[in-house]
């Protein structure tokens, strides 16, 4: 997220913006072009049953129109972010596996939870958003580093809860987006036991 508290517009330099992680980097910029289209498809048919053709069969005739329009835009390398508005740049997943480690459990029970620690330089995410960015006088480079200090395998039961229906006030049928953490001080990775 990022937060224009100025009474200025700034402008985000996508091309010069990155996400890095475990030192590999990605530019938010990635030169694409996007579509978008929509095709509409009517057919008309008419079918005759003609006496003179032997034992009732007909004959007919199909008519059919197709009709497609689409737009077409390039992604901009910058993106102005008005005096006292915000704006997310969230493109990119940091992961995509649930993060492993040899002393704790992949699925443990109840008796089985630990925390394994680290530090800035032994954490096996490490991650930061380096953004560019000008105001009416300047361009500023700012960094925001994170990095993950502990990293705990909990059962599912103890980790997350069912949101409940409103209506009843009952538990729904378990379903992803309905889980909610316990603890909102934390941050998540949810995964199946295959």
């Amino acid at each position: 997220m990022f937060y224009n508290k100025s009474e200025h517009d700034l402008r985000i330099y996508l091309d010069q913006t990155f996400l890095v992680v475990n030192d590999w980097s990605t530019a938010y910029y990635q030169n694409r072009t996007f579509t978008r289209s929509q095709n509409q498809f009517a057919s008309t048919s008419v079918y005759v049953n003609d006496p003179w053709l032997p034992f009732g069969q007909t004959y007919g005739q199909t008519q059919g129109r197709t009709h497609s329009q689409g737009t077409e835009y390039h992604e901009p390398s910058s993106l102005v972010v008005p005096a006292r508005t915000q704006v997310q740049l969230s493109e990119f997943r940091l992961l995509k596996k649930p993060l492993l480690h040899p002393d704790l459990e992949l699925h443990p029970r109840k008796k089985q939870v630990r925390t394994a620690a680290f530090t800035q330089d032994t954490s096996p995410l490490r991650f930061s958003n380096r953004i560019t960015y000008s105001n009416p006088t300047d361009t500023i480079r700012i960094e925001q580093v994170f990095y993950l200090s502990e990293l705990t395998n909990y059962p599912a039961k103890m980790g997350w809860k069912h949101a409940s229906d409103p209506a009843t006030d009952l538990p729904k049928d378990p379903d992803y987006s309905d889980l909610k953490p316990l603890y909102p001080d934390r941050v998540y990775v949810l995964y199946w036991k295959r």
